[in-house]
Order: C-alpha cells, then sequence, then structure tokens
C-alpha cells in the first residue's frame, strides 16, 4: 500500500514539474532557424516575462529598419551610465551627444536663470520665477544678483527684454562679477525702460 501512495507521489511531483517546465519556457521567444539577422533572431532566445535578463555584449535595436520609427519604447524609468569622469552619479547632468551621435553625462550649462518684471514708470518689480537668483534690484538697468557666488566671472549671461510698448529689446549683459551683473536695454532710460526681462546663465 505504502508503494501505491509513493509511487502515486511521484507521478504527481513529475507533471508538477513537467507543468513548470512548460510555463517557463512559454515565456521565452525561441530563435528562428535558416536566417540571419536583421532578417530574424537567431542568437539566444528573447526573455518576454517578468524576469530580469542581463545581456555582456552590445545591443543594436531595429537595425536595418527605417530610423525615424521608434525603435525602443520604456514604459518605466531609465537609468544609463558610463565610464566618463561626469558620469551620471550626481545631480543635473545633461546627456549631450557628440558628432556621431554617441551620448555622455555633462556637467548642465545652465547655472541660473531669471524672469523679472517692473511696474509702471519704474517703480518696484518682482521675480516671477527664477533659479539660482536672489534679488533683481534698480528698474531701468536691473542688477542680477546670484544666490551663490560663481567661480569666476567667465559666464554667459543671455537676456532677453520687452519695452512698455510690448516691443522685443535688445539686452545687453555687463559688469560681470561673480557675484552679480546688470542689464541695459535698447532704450535705457524713462518710462520705456526695460519692462520684461528674462535672462538665462551659462557657465563659459
Amino acid at each position: 500500500m505504502k508503494k501505491k501512495i509513493i509511487s502515486s507521489s511521484l507521478v504527481a511531483v513529475g507533471f508538477l514539474l513537467g507543468a513548470t517546465a512548460l510555463s517557463a519556457l512559454a515565456d521565452w521567444t525561441a530563435p528562428t532557424a535558416g536566417c540571419t539577422p536583421p532578417t530574424c533572431n537567431t542568437d539566444a532566445p528573447l526573455n518576454i516575462s517578468s524576469s530580469a535578463q542581463s545581456k555582456l555584449g552590445k545591443l543594436t535595436i531595429n537595425a536595418g529598419s527605417v530610423l525615424d520609427e521608434v525603435g525602443l519604447t520604456i514604459l518605466g524609468k531609465i537609468k544609463i551610465g558610463d565610464s566618463s569622469a561626469v558620469a551620471g552619479t550626481a545631480n543635473n547632468k545633461v546627456l549631450t551627444s557628440d558628432a556621431n551621435g554617441v551620448g555622455t553625462w555633462q556637467n548642465n550649462p545652465i547655472k541660473a536663470w531669471v524672469s523679472w518684471s517692473r511696474s509702471l514708470n519704474g517703480g518696484a518689480g518682482g521675480i516671477r520665477s527664477s533659479s539660482g537668483i536672489s534679488s533683481v534690484t534698480n528698474a531701468f538697468s536691473p542688477v542680477i544678483t546670484f544666490t551663490t557666488p560663481m567661480a569666476n566671472a567667465n559666464y554667459t549671461a543671455i537676456c532677453g527684454s520687452t519695452a512698455y510698448e510690448g516691443a522685443e529689446e535688445t539686452a545687453f549683459a555687463y559688469g560681470r562679477t561673480t557675484t552679480s551683473f546688470r542689464v541695459t536695454s535698447a532704450i535705457g532710460s524713462g518710462s520705456d525702460a526695460t519692462n520684461e526681462l528674462d535672462c538665462i546663465i551659462l557657465s563659459n
């Protein structure tokens, strides 16, 4: 009697193991025989289950297809690392491509930015939005002061302004120091002086 129970148990376990194996195989896409990439897949099967999969060598996606097609869609977060000195191990890095389209993590060139406006006839103005800017003073020739001083004065300040008539003006950034710089517009004084000001400060 005991032998029959043991035999039945072994058969049941065998069925369970077989079913598990078939389920695992169903999660893998088998390679296609008789053709070569990129026509079809002859490499190791691709795991299409929720299990993680790693590949040691390089991987090309959408090879031989039209370049403007979407070759990769990622639903979720993405992490990109490289071996350069500024690999994406710190905040505020920018993925930058070279002439061949190869991307590396580089320092963010935008050091600060500000959007500012003043009231009618040079009254007290205010910062609408900014990053890295502590204050904007002097309505007719605004002085932009940084929250944290720059390492040196070799930065680039790109500014644009609008007069009260609504016309875009050419804005000039000058008097750069490590703590602030001054901006004047093509119309530098009177009621037509700078009304709205937008500046982006880039590292040199």
